[in-house]
């Protein structure tokens, strides 16, 4: 790897054998966007827009009045046309620099800040994860004020409030927070002022691992540096490019007729296994664990190209996405694109099999909120109930027990509500006094035991 100056290094290696080679390209121990990257010696198997990568910082983000910068790898797509389009709130300068190695670089200014959409074809086909949603800010103006503090981008425990600082240094205008989950959900972010004007907390609760995306604007406008990637959980572990997907349901189908391949998840660590098909119709899509993996299953109803895109804490597995020609007749679609998607939590696996293991829970017991009229009052022979709030908690195990002076309460109901929302119903026959305990984990909620009486 040589360093040849302004932001560009050469990479070179020297292959000993024919065939798919994969190529892992890391930054602060993280795959860099569009790693790993296929690079085929000898006679290629398959081209086309799905295997064009686009990589880079200014794919993802960028500044106002300023050169943004980012690198297009077309290699394994063959020959070709490459073009694209952005939109957004001002016109953009665009220069394609072709390095004639089947890389080229891309420089654009834009004057706006905001959200900008970049469509990048290839022989008038999207190439893959296009079109791209970048955000920029202002190059100068109160945005530019604020200044990231407290944030820890690594080993964030899923489960456990994330609380990180944004100094404001009296910028004027809303502040507002968002994080884009491993499965693309978008949830808001709590925001706290610490010092009115000065500087504020920003947390949330991951659910799962994998990386995910904080975007912090002001008065819409992202802050620099915006969105800032946090990686959840075991993801250090967890190694995509260990995966392969093999089967006759990656090379063909036929329209109404389910067909199967195999994802070999043995030595990725576990993960969130996602499998998105597009193509000119939906297909029916399900998957199921193995001992050494997944069996995805599909069926398209209408004929044309189909392309897999297979990710695992959404990077890119080697080969993905994989183009699969569908022939027959029409029996159901529209022609236009049209995607199904299926998502496992994918477990551990080894040679032997699936790697057994009990879950760990991080979850705060004394961020657990409780309240209904059954906490404290009940009548003999009829329902009382309550509810238990774990949202803001994280996490973990919930244990509710309810007994009165002659033992435990014969008939106690949980029901998960889903969001960490539970209503819990309990039925005491006689007019006694008892206690609901509440344990959160292996410690008891704040209020806990609750004295009932009839």
């Amino acid at each position: 790897m040589r360093d040849l100056g302004q932001q560009f290094y050469q990479i070179k290696f020297k292959p000993k054998m024919e065939g798919v080679h994969t190529l892992s390209i890391l930054h602060k121990d993280a795959h860099i966007v569009g790693s790993p990257f296929q690079f085929t010696v000898g006679v290629f198997s398959d081209g086309g827009a799905h295997k064009v990568r686009a990589t880079g910082v200014g794919i993802a983000r960028g500044e106002t009045n300023t050169v943004n910068s980012f690198n297009i790898y077309t290699r394994e797509a063959g020959a070709g046309q490459l073009s694209m389009a952005i939109e957004g709130p001002s016109k953009a300068a665009v220069e394609f620099h072709d390095h004639k190695d089947g890389n080229c670089h891309v420089d654009y200014k834009v004057t706006q800040p905001g959200e900008y959409l970049f469509a990048i074809k290839f022989n008038d086909v999207h190439i893959a994860d296009s079109p791209f949603k970048v955000f920029i800010a202002p190059a100068t103006g109160e945005a530019r004020k604020l200044e990231l503090a407290s944030f820890h981008d690594q080993g964030v425990p899923a489960g456990k409030a994330f609380t990180f600082t944004v100094l404001t240094h009296r910028a004027k205008g809303h502040l507002e927070a968002k994080v884009v989950t491993t499965n693309n959900e978008v949830e808001t972010i709590d925001i706290v002022p610490i010092e009115e004007g000065e500087s504020y907390a920003l947390r949330f609760v991951p659910k799962c691992a994998g990386n995910h995306y904080i975007h912090v604007t002001l008065d819409g406008a992202p802050m620099r540096d915006s969105p800032f990637r946090i990686r959840v959980g075991g993801v250090d572990s967890c190694d995509p490019t260990a995966i392969s997907a093999s089967g006759d349901g990656l090379k063909k189908a036929q329209t109404g007729q389910k067909c199967e391949f195999i994802v070999n998840t043995v030595n990725a660590g576990a993960g969130i296994l996602t499998c998105q098909m597009d193509g000119p119709s939906k297909a029916t899509l399900d998957a199921y664990e193995l001992e050494k993996g997944y069996k995805v299953r599909y069926t398209a109803l209408a004929p044309g190209d189909y392309f897999c895109a297979i990710k695992y804490n959404a990077i890119h597995i080697p080969g993905s996405p994989f183009r699969i020609p569908v022939e027959g007749q029409v029996l159901g679609g529209n022609g236009y694109n049209e995607t199904s998607m299926v998502r496992l939590d994918a477990a551990a696996k080894t040679t032997k099999g699936t790697v057994v293991q009990a879950p760990t829970y991080t979850g705060d017991a004394s961020k657990v909120e409780v309240k209904g009229a059954g906490l404290n009052k009940f009548f003999p022979g009829r329902i009382a109930s309550f509810t238990i709030d774990t949202q803001m908690a994280g996490t973990n195990l919930l244990f509710v027990g309810v007994v009165t002076t002659k033992g435990p309460v014969e008939e106690v109901t949980v029901r998960h509500q889903g969001n960490g929302h539970y209503v819990v119903s309990y039925k005491i026959p006689d007019r006694l006094k008892g206690f609901i305990f509440i344990n959160y984990g292996e410690k008891p909620i704040p209020g806990s035991p609750f004295a009932i009486e009839p």
